[in-house]
């Protein structure tokens, strides 16, 4: 990840949007297949978000202050990148694509990519003998001496299809659970945000106060409830 730009180059706003930028771009490689396979949209919700960012990326590189040559250039592969998703292209053209207007901007705008300090190795490995192993094996196969029977099984890294599969999967239904989970914060402290003060003021009973009440926690209930048939 990119993590500063040469100081004077551009302001901070700048900075932050270019950095947006590249974030957007990274996101929407990886993203892409929890929106759209073999050409049609599989989750609305994520295939909007995929034309939201699409547009966002041109919006941010047009009022750059990156050098008017470059930027015509990489405006033309985002706009390339926007068709292609638009058109519900196959994944692997548009991380191509995106990946190479991330790669330019980066360059454009003079950011670093090397962490400023590396992380040490030998501790990752270590920590990963000691708590990964026993279920993952040594190789990270999903091989390791506790796997026989464990319900789900633990996950093979070395399985091509986690990253295009799996951990998109496991993305849009972490983004799912939290926008329930601030629905469901809305509708309990709202309604006891209103019941109280009618109680208190006498305006409302404690029979039909409880009803509200008891009546708000099963809305939470199915609300939630919906998780289960999420789909990727």
């Amino acid at each position: 990840m990119p993590d500063s730009a040469p100081s004077n180059v551009f302001g901070n706003k700048i900075k932050k949007d270019i950095q947006t930028t590249i974030h957007l771009l990274d996101y929407i490689s990886r993203d892409y297949t929890a929106a759209v396979q073999n050409g049609k949209v599989i989750n609305d919700g994520e295939y909007a978000e995929m034309l939201e960012f699409s547009d966002k990326v041109i919006e941010l590189i047009k009022n750059s202050e990156l050098n008017e040559n470059e930027k015509a250039n990489i405006l033309a592969e985002l706009k390339k990148m926007k068709g292609l998703i638009d058109r519900k292209a196959p994944h692997e053209n548009i991380t191509t694509v995106a990946g190479k207007s991330r790669q330019d901007i980066i360059e454009a705008a003079g950011f670093k990519t090397a962490p400023l300090t590396w992380p040490n190795l030998k501790n990752g490995e270590t920590l990963y003998v000691q708590n990964c192993t026993p279920c993952h094996g040594v190789r990270g196969a999903g091989d390791g001496k506790l796997a026989a029977g464990l319900v789900p099984a633990p996950t093979n890294f070395l399985n091509d299809t986690l990253m295009q599969e799996t951990l998109p999967f496991a993305i849009g239904l972490s983004r799912k659970a939290k926008g329930i989970i601030k629905q469901n914060l809305w509708v309990s402290l709202g309604i006891v945000g209103i019941l109280i003060p009618l109680t208190i003021s006498g305006i409302a009973t404690i029979g039909p106060a409880v009803l509200i009440h008891e009546g708000s926690t099963l809305v939470v209930v199915f609300n939630a409830l919906r998780l289960l048939a999420y789909k990727k």
